[in-house]
């Protein structure tokens, strides 16, 4: 599987990966990011 994390931002518009993944890192919601993303990839 592999998926690719998108936020659509109601202030910001498409955020891309690349802007919002590394704060994610930074900050330890990384872990949390990636469990939602492989529920929600193998409920689809």
């Amino acid at each position: 599987m592999e998926a690719l994390m998108r936020w659509n931002s109601a202030e910001y518009g498409q955020v891309p990966p690349s802007d919002f993944v590394p704060l994610a890192e930074r900050t330890g919601a990384i872990m949390s990011m990636g469990a939602w993303a492989l529920a929600t990839g193998c409920q689809q």
